[in-house]
């Protein structure tokens, strides 16, 4: 089923009753290609920061709480879009849709978290500098908008602020470019 919410956002849905497990994806259809030239990178380290606070936890909690229900999250960045999905057990439905809704929250970065998270980013740089990835990625991608590089460049991201990160975000998750996909065992919950 799909529908657009008041809010703008699309929802669609997929039931399947025999599951014991529901999964919400969210869907930013604003990826790396949208990125001004001088941010390039800018998608993927926002990417990483929404996991290093949600609904007012630090990362060691929020990751504590999804690992002591069994659940699993991850966020993946494309070029045309960025992807959150969490899985969780059906009776934790109501904590997967808060994680989700707390992902368009103010999530209140420091600028130590900044700081942290750039340091993953910038060691996802330095592993990603090999010449068969590069000569690939140029192969394959060269002189279109999917060339670019989704992680940026070490100077980009060294240069990226915390008024910068914030402003990006507004425009990540702006509703007219999100989508909400539920699948699994959405009938009455335990």
């Amino acid at each position: 089923m799909r529908k657009t919410l008041a809010n703008g956002i699309t929802m669609r849905t997929s039931r399947i009753d025999n599951s014991e497990s529901v999964c919400f994806i969210l869907k930013l259809s604003f990826g790396s290609y949208c990125e001004p030239k001088e941010l390039k990178g800018i998608t993927h380290l926002t990417e990483h920061l929404c996991f290093r606070r949600n609904n007012g936890m630090c990362q060691a909690d929020f990751y504590y709480e999804i690992e002591k229900i069994g659940g699993y999250l991850r966020g993946i960045t494309y070029r045309d879009c960025v992807i959150f999905e969490i899985t969780v057990l059906k009776k934790y439905f109501s904590l997967a849709l808060r994680i989700i809704r707390g992902l368009f929250e103010d999530n209140e970065w420091t600028r130590e978290d900044i700081r942290k998270e750039k340091a993953v980013v910038l060691r996802e740089i330095e592993n990603s500098c090999d010449f068969k990835y590069k000569q690939l990625m140029y192969d394959f991608f060269c002189k279109n908008f999917a060339g670019d590089d989704i992680l940026g460049t070490k100077s980009k991201i060294l240069k990226c602020t915390m008024e910068n990160i914030a402003d990006w975000k507004s425009k990540l998750f702006s509703t007219k470019h999100t989508e909400i996909i539920a699948v699994g065992n959405l009938s009455e919950r335990e």
